[in-house]
């Protein structure tokens, strides 16, 4: 009875798990309660409430979400699971923040980075920290995290988060105002990109490069890279990157007087 339980648990924690990551949310809920009659021990019951609190992100029932990662970190902390530790503690530190408590986020996450030894964890922990940061307002703070990111980024050799980041510190220099700096961060992001051969980073390094470069006013060089990018785009078949590039161009076009061009693009 006991070894039929364990693999019906596991098939339908398997079911689970694919449904939430497909989006197909029909029967969850009530997966997840039978999940809950089955699971035989603590950490399995950990596991449903991991699970359970996804579901709730999913729904947007943020309060709820927030409730089941707590019920999940204390059962992972009682079986002295420090991977599923950290699962919860990043779900409850999401719930924190979407239900408006930045401050409990900021500790959570703060919280994945001092006791994390995989950096990928670490790594996302410190993303989530400066997007709250940049939310906030709190550049300087948020510049401090990115800073530390960027520096186990590069010491682990993570080229892809490496980029991602630097993508991330341009959209910060941005908001600053530091437009140079932007176009630093911005270049470094397309200078990772092209080496590890990722075309769709490549194509947003591009647009965002342009853009900044038009807020400094030089619309030739914006012109040049928004090109780049429209190219890029259409190639790889993102209709909706490709229509945000073209419209980008539109507004160089007008900026530099060829209000022919600009019409069609806009169009």
């Amino acid at each position: 009875q006991s070894k039929r339980h364990a693999l019906e648990y596991r098939l339908l924690e398997q079911s689970v798990t694919l449904s939430l990551q497909l989006g197909q949310l029909g029967n969850v809920e009530i997966d997840l309660l039978r999940l809950s009659e089955l699971a035989e021990d603590d950490r399995g019951q950990a596991q449903v409430h991991l699970l359970r609190a996804d579901y709730f992100e999913r729904t947007g029932r943020y309060r709820e979400e927030l409730e089941a990662a707590q019920h999940a970190l204390r059962l992972y902390q009682l079986v002295g699971d420090s991977q599923g530790e950290i699962r919860a503690l990043r779900e409850q530190s999401l719930a924190y923040y979407c239900v408006g408590n930045s401050g409990a986020a900021i500790e959570g996450f703060q919280k994945i980075v001092d006791i994390a030894e995989d950096p990928e964890e670490q790594l996302t922990a410190l993303e989530n920290l400066v997007l709250i940061c940049r939310k906030q307002g709190d550049l300087s703070q948020g510049r401090e995290y990115l800073r530390k990111a960027l520096q186990l980024a590069t010491t682990c050799n993570l080229l892809d988060r490496e980029s991602d980041l630097w993508y991330t510190g341009g959209g910060l220099e941005w908001q600053t105002g530091d437009y140079q700096a932007a176009l630093h961060s911005f270049h470094q992001a397309r200078h990772i990109c092209q080496q590890t051969g990722d075309r769709y980073g490549t194509a947003y390094a591009l647009l965002n490069l342009s853009i900044t470069l038009s807020s400094l006013g030089d619309y030739r060089q914006a012109l040049q890279y928004a090109q780049e990018a429209e190219m890029l785009f259409t190639q790889l078949g993102n209709q909706l990157a490709q229509a945000t590039a073209k419209r980008h161009l539109g507004r160089l076009y007008k900026a530099l007087g060829d209000c022919q061009l600009a019409h069609g693009y806009v169009e």
